[in-house]
Order: structure tokens, then C-alpha cells, then sequence
């Protein structure tokens, strides 16, 4: 009936080697005698018990998005949300938001933690059995991939490549099982692919290529999305509907459409119940991320503080009024440019399920990174003064510039007929970057000390900011004289030679090894700096980062170039200009 288990075996196995030396255990006993031990019915019935339940939730979820569909063009429509007529009116319902949430961390708690308490255990305990059925695999093989790469990472040859091939596969089955498990998780990796002050690099390198393609939810949902939101059916409301999504992802997935006055539009919908699947997603993490909290050695971390901040990006992003809003902002930031262009929020059809946008046409600028073109400089430059001026001077960055949200068109001249610049288009502006005005200080400071060249001076801030650090003093004087030989090797060079790119993920690296918390936002905007350096590379290897920004932070550092100057009498004239102290460090108000 049972075989027995390969555990119950080497238990036997164990049992016959420690036996005292006056028993003698006879190896060929009759298979009815051993076959079916209450040890291996346990071991089988807990295996079933927990497969079933698995299994039996992921049909039941089938059977209950199945009538909900069937459902869903005969229930009864509920209007969810005022309509938002302008500006002003859009960002009073963000502001009505943002009070709720300030009452809620004002009671002592966190956004993530009040969602988990309201969870229902039943769903809970459901949920986690699912989860672990889909994760069952990665925790079987883990141990097997890590022996494995171990034995071969020290052989050369086809030893080494077999355990490459291994380690491949195996990423290549967590990124499977990421995208199955559902959105929040499929975001939380991306999200650690962006933070190498938490996780090593072959985590982050493997999961930097994990996408968010889902397969698009039915025109039925959609309309029954628009008619919560707006009162009106898709026919009521546009001229025509392309009922194929134009693009699915993790949270929401877009339709081109035609307004009744003949505006060519972009519709972007939720999925359906994607925000109570995050937000039971969210509990789970958020009783790991405490659990693991509580693990000695683990609080440097701080992953109950990292999860709240995903976890916050995570409802930012699925309330689409909140991109509507960062719409109107981006357009005002850049509205004295005619080269960087955003689309625009198409009042009133804006609520939390829906966002109804201008078209914007353009060529994804990945064409133009796959071969060489005569625009390819000006892009570059164009996209990274683009970045520099969100993160230096409007402190409101996009957070997700990826080649897929970023278009390139060359406008033609109506009278002339003459080919205009070229325009970069910012799509997807959901998910951005606002650092507090004390954390934008201290980020100017240490880019500033990345300029210079002042690697112990940068170490300083760092240390003194951290969020959590578990390192002893004599562990930040390492950590100190590290940041000063890394930057030593950089102010061997040329402003213009420096890669930026290496630089910052070698600095992260440091935080990382000698365990010093930094601000996530901070994590998040060097992660972004690397990204879009190495995208401006592609398009010129002549490209630098560092000489690009020297001029937004004198700009906004009057002090700057003093310091400059200061550094490089440093280097020249070390007994005239002592190194910088503590002391040098600027005490902020609120400053422990």
C-alpha cells in the first residue's frame, strides 16, 4: 500500500548502527513486517495532507474566479469613488490618503503590521499552505544546489560548468515560482533585486532579470472596472476599445481606446482582487519578516523597516490615482522642456481601479540600445541630465526606468518639415523616489564626497546615519579605511574615466559586509543611478555619470567646490589640510 520513505529507511538504518552491541537486528525481515510502519504512514499521510491542501485551494481559487466571471456582466455595478475633475481636487483625495496613513503610524504602528492584523486567520493559514506547496520545491533543492556549486566551484572545466548549469536552472525555477506565487512576490523580487546592502551579488544578478508578464484578466473585468469606477459601460464611455491589453503586468495591464471626442487614450486597469492578494501577501512577509528579525545577528537587517517601505511602494502602486498625481507633477517639473515628455491624466476618468491617460507614440528606446545610431549620444545625454535634475533639484525621481518605460520620438517641424531634438517619453510613473529634506541632505553630502574623491568623509556619513549597524568601532574604522583606498583608487583617475556604476555597487557592497543599515530610499536611488548609467553606456561608452552631475550640485551646493578645493589641498599638501573628523560632519536638527 505505502512504500516505505526514504527517511523511515535511514531511520531504521541509524536505529541498526547505535543498538546495543546484546541486539541483533535481522536485515531480511519479511516485507509485511516493515513495509508499512506507522512512522511511513505519518510521513505519507502528512505529505497528502499538506498536498491536498494546496491543491485544493488552487481549485477552489480557479472555481471562484471562474464565477466571478461569469458573474460578472449580471451583478449589480457599486460606484467606488468620487469623480476627479482637476488638479486640485485629485490631490485633495491623495491628501484625505495620506492623513489616514499618518494617523495610523501616529498610533505607534506601521501600515504593513495594521493590514496583517485585519487578515482573517482562515485565509491566512490557506494562503500559507498554498505558498508552501509552491515553494516546496526551491527548500528541497536548496541544499542540493548549494553542495553542488561548492564541490564544482573549486574544479576547473566541466565540473565548473556543470555547477553553473545547476545554479542557472535552479534561479531559473525561483524566478518560475515567483511569477506563480502572485504579484507581491514577483515585486518583491524585483524590489531585492535593488538593494545589494541586503542580499549578495549572485541573488541580485539572477533576480535582475525577473520580469512581471501575466496573463491580462478578461474585457469583462475591465468593464466591470470602469463601471464601478465611472458609472458607465466601455461602449458609454469610448468610441472605440481595443479589447486585447496592449501590455500585463504584476498589478495592472493597459488598452488603447478612443474617447468620444476622438482623444486617442491609454486605459489602465487592476486586475481584479490584486490588492487584497497583496495585502494577504504582505501578512505573510511581514510575520516572516519578524520571525527572522528575531534571529540573533539578524537585526542589523532591520526587515520589519524594509517590508514596510515595500510594502508601502507596493499600495502606492495599486491606487492608480496616485500615478495620476505623480502625472501632473512630472509634467510640471519638466514643462519647461520641450525634449522630455510625460503622458496626461484625462479627467475625470481617474479612481483607484482605473487611470485613463493621453497616447503617447514613440519607438521603445531598446531599438536604439540593440544597434548603433546617429541620435544615440543625444539620447544619452538627454536622459541623464533628465535624471540628474529629478534627483538633485526636484527630489522626485522615477523609480522604475527600465528601456520598457522610456520611448524615443523625433518630432517633424508643421511648417518646416524639419526633423525637431529628439523627445524621451517617461511611461509608467507609478512607482517614484521623495526622500525627507534631512535624508536629501545627507544624500547631496555623500554625492558630493563621491565627487571629491572623500571616501572616509562619505564612510562618516554613512556610519552616522545608518538606520542599524551591528559593527564594533574598530570594524568602522575598517569600514572607514575601505571607502578611503576605494576612493583613493578613483581620484587616481579622470573625472570622466570614474565608472559610477562599479563605484556605487562597490560601496553598497561595504555596507553590506560590514552591516550598516542604510535608508532604503537611498538603496533604491543608487540602484537607479546604476541602472540608468549603464543604459546611457549602451548608447555612449563615453558617458559619465560624475561629469554630468558636477554642475546640478554646485547648482544646488554652493559650498561644493569649496570642498572640492579643500579635498584636492588634501591630496597635494596632506600636513596643510588634515583629513576630515566627526566633527566635520554637519549635526542636523533631530540628530541623536
Amino acid at each position: 500500500m505505502f512504500p516505505s520513505s526514504p527517511v523511515s529507511v535511514a531511520f531504521r538504518r541509524y536505529s541498526t548502527q547505535t543498538a546495543p552491541p546484546n541486539v541483533v537486528y535481522d536485515r531480511k525481515v519479511p516485507k509485511s513486517q516493515t513495509a508499512y510502519s506507522l512512522f511511513d504512514m505519518a510521513l505519507w499521510l502528512l505529505g497528502g495532507i499538506t498536498l491536498g491542501a494546496g491543491i485544493g485551494y488552487i481549485g477552489y481559487a480557479r472555481v471562484n474566479l471562474d464565477k466571478h466571471a461569469k458573474l460578472e456582466r449580471y451583478t449589480p455595478i457599486k460606484i467606488t469613488s468620487t469623480p476627479i475633475s482637476d488638479d486640485s481636487l485629485l490631490k485633495s483625495v491623495i491628501d484625505e490618503e495620506d492623513q489616514k496613513e499618518q494617523a495610523i503610524l501616529a498610533a505607534g504602528g506601521t501600515m504593513v503590521g495594521h493590514i496583517a492584523r485585519r487578515q482573517s486567520k482562515g485565509r491566512l493559514i490557506l494562503r500559507i499552505l498554498q505558498l508552501g506547496v509552491l515553494f516546496m520545491p526551491i527548500l528541497i533543492t536548496t541544499p542540493i544546489v548549494t553542495l553542488v556549486t561548492r564541490v564544482t566551484g573549486s574544479n576547473k572545466g566541466s565540473g565548473s560548468m556543470i555547477g553553473t548549469v545547476v545554479e542557472d536552472l535552479w534561479w531559473a525555477m525561483v524566478q518560475h515560482v515567483l511569477q506563480l506565487a502572485g504579484p507581491c512576490w514577483v515585486k518583491f523580487g524585483q524590489w531585492a533585486a535593488t538593494r545589494p546592502d541586503l542580499f549578495p551579488p549572485s541573488f541580485i544578478d539572477h533576480l535582475s532579470t525577473l520580469h512581471s508578464h501575466v496573463h491580462p484578466h478578461s474585457v469583462h473585468a475591465t468593464d466591470r472596472a470602469i463601471r464601478n469606477s465611472f458609472g458607465n459601460t466601455i461602449e458609454e464611455l469610448f468610441l472605440s476599445f481595443e479589447p486585447y491589453a496592449l501590455a500585463s503586468g504584476a498589478i495592472a495591464q493597459v488598452h488603447r481606446a478612443v474617447t468620444q471626442d476622438g482623444q486617442v487614450v491609454v486605459v489602465k486597469v487592476l486586475h481584479p482582487h490584486v490588492l487584497e492578494s497583496i495585502m494577504l501577501d504582505l501578512s505573510i512577509m511581514y510575520i516572516g519578516a519578524r520571525v527572522v528579525n528575531a534571529l540573533p545577528g539578524m537585526r542589523w537587517l532591520s526587515l520589519p523597516d524594509s517590508l514596510e517601505d515595500f510594502g508601502r511602494s507596493m499600495l502606492l502602486q495599486a491606487d492608480l490615482r496616485r500615478e495620476a498625481l505623480n502625472l501632473v507633477k512630472f509634467g510640471k517639473n519638466f514643462a519647461q522642456s520641450s525634449q522630455i515628455a510625460v503622458p496626461r491624466a484625462v479627467y475625470p476618468l481617474i479612481s483607484r481601479q482605473v487611470l485613463v491617460e493621453t497616447f503617447e507614440p514613440g519607438v521603445s528606446i531598446e531599438r536604439f540600445l540593440e544597434r548603433s545610431h546617429p541620435l544615440n549620444k543625444q539620447l544619452a545625454k538627454l536622459g541623464l541630465d533628465a535624471y540628474m535634475k529629478m534627483m538633485l533639484v526636484d527630489n522626485f525621481i522615477h523609480s522604475d526606468l527600465h528601456p520598457g518605460n522610456v520611448l524615443v520620438r523625433t518630432p517633424v517641424d508643421d511648417f518646416t518639415g524639419e526633423t525637431m531634438p529628439p523627445q524621451l517619453v517617461l511611461l509608467d510613473v507609478g512607482l517614484v523616489t521623495e526622500l525627507s529634506e534631512k535624508d536629501r541632505k545627507n544624500f547631496h553630502a555623500l554625492f558630493g564626497a563621491v565627487v571629491r574623491g572623500d571616501g572616509r568623509y562619505g564612510a562618516m556619513l554613512m556610519i552616522k546615519h545608518a538606520r542599524e549597524k551591528q559593527c564594533t568601532p574598530e570594524e568602522q574604522e575598517k569600514f572607514k579605511s575601505a571607502m578611503g583606498q576605494l576612493f583613493a583608487e578613483v581620484g587616481a583617475k579622470k573625472l570622466s574615466d570614474v565608472d559610477v556604476g562599479a563605484l556605487l555597487g562597490n560601496i553598497l557592497s561595504l555596507v553590506r559586509t560590514y552591516r550598516i543599515k542604510i535608508e532604503s530610499n537611498f538603496a533604491t536611488l543608487v540602484m537607479g543611478t546604476v541602472v540608468l548609467e549603464g543604459l546611457g553606456r549602451q548608447l555612449d561608452p563615453d558617458l559619465n555619470l560624475l561629469t554630468a552631475a558636477v554642475p546640478f550640485l554646485v547648482r544646488n551646493d554652493q559650498g561644493l567646490l569649496m570642498n572640492m578645493a579643500k579635498e584636492y589641498g588634501r591630496r597635494l599638501f596632506p600636513g596643510v589640510f588634515p583629513p576630515p573628523t566627526a566633527a566635520d560632519i554637519p549635526i542636523e536638527e533631530g540628530d541623536v
